[in-house]
This record gives C-alpha cells, structure tokens and sequence, in this order.
C-alpha cells in the first residue's frame, strides 16, 4: 500500500465493488498504518480529488477515457498513475513495467507471475481541459 511502501501521508482508495472494498478494508486494517489507509464504496467519477496529490487508476481503456476529462481538470502539481493502460492523448512523462504473483481464482492453484506496466502523468504531459 502507498503509505508502506512509499511513505504517503494518507492513502484513499475509492472501489464500487463492495467484494473489493471488502477485502482492501480487511488488509488496511492488518497493517500497521491503518490510521492512515481509507477505503470508500463509491464511484470514483463522484468524489473529489480536492487533497489529492497522486491519483493512481486502474480502470482500463473505457475507465480511463472516462476519467480522462475529470483528471485533466486536477491542478498541474497532481501526478496520476495509471495501471496497465494508457490516456489516448497523453503522453506519459515515465513508465516502468514489471511482475507480480497473482493468485488463481480458485484460491486451489499456485499463483502464476503476471507481467504489468505503469504510467506516470504529470504536468505538460496532461492535456488540460
């Protein structure tokens, strides 16, 4: 989570899946940080970024075309990060591809490496509206 691993101040993360919120709530609460992880059932399109520094999305190509004109509006100082898929239009200032295990869907089976990239915008980079 970005408050372990990158030493955010505080962490939102905004998921409409109740399952989803489920478990994120279940793994912010097992961590020693939890004062400073919110998880939110609701849809990311309706709450505001006011306080945000990073956004980092992970909704792919229909999702980001969505969220495309309500992120260029954030101020020029706030970073968004994108997961695995790009803004048509944008060109990222950075990216970085990597692993990581995912578990089966089954829970039965070993989990298997899946390969990723991510994508930083900021500044020039974002296409303000």
């Amino acid at each position: 989570m970005a408050v372990e691993e990158f030493g955010a101040r505080k962490a939102v993360g905004i998921e409409i899946d109740r399952h989803l919120v489920a478990t994120a709530t279940q793994k912010a609460h097992a961590s020693p940080l939890s004062d400073r992880i919110s998880i939110l059932l609701d849809d990311c399109r309706r709450v505001s970024y006011a306080d945000a520094t990073v956004v980092c999305v992970y909704m792919g190509v229909t999702g980001n075309a969505e969220m495309r004109a309500l992120l260029a509006s954030l101020p020029e100082h706030v970073r968004i990060v994108s997961h695995s898929y790009t803004f048509d239009g944008w060109t990222p200032a950075a990216s970085s591809t990597g692993t990581h295990q995912v578990p089966t869907a089954d829970g039965a089976s070993e989990s298997y490496e899946s390969e990723f990239a991510v994508y930083l915008y900021h500044g020039q980079g974002v296409a303000r509206c």
